[in-house]
């Protein structure tokens, strides 16, 4: 994708066996994507990211094995990163919430 305004992604997912999925993208303004996912056995989301200006992400997750999400992309450019995990078992309800404003220097 290239100079997108807003992109919403919304999956519903239900005992999916592996996710893989690889976004590449060039001047996002804003990038909101939620999951709902139970069962899942491993989760692997790459972003290659230049110029995106606000990314949040919310995860809905019940007995997910593996997770793991990367990014690669120009810090300089990205001002910040919100990422949201919840999780939900039969006995215990857990919440994760990581908020991180980016600030670098330039040089």
């Amino acid at each position: 994708m290239n100079r997108v305004e807003k992109l919403n992604t919304t999956l519903f997912m239900n005992r999916v066996e592996k996710l893989s999925t690889t976004l590449f993208m060039n001047r996002v303004e804003k990038l909101s994507t939620t999951l709902f996912m139970n069962r899942v056995e491993k989760l692997s989301t790459t972003l290659f990211m230049n110029r995106v200006e606000k990314l949040s992400t919310t995860l809905f997750m019940n007995r997910v094995v593996g997770w793991e999400l990367s990014f690669t992309e120009d810090l300089s450019e990205l001002r910040q990163i919100y990422i949201e995990i919840k999780t939900r078992s039969e006995k215990n309800k857990y919440h994760y919430k990581v908020s991180n404003e980016l600030k670098y220097k330039q040089s």
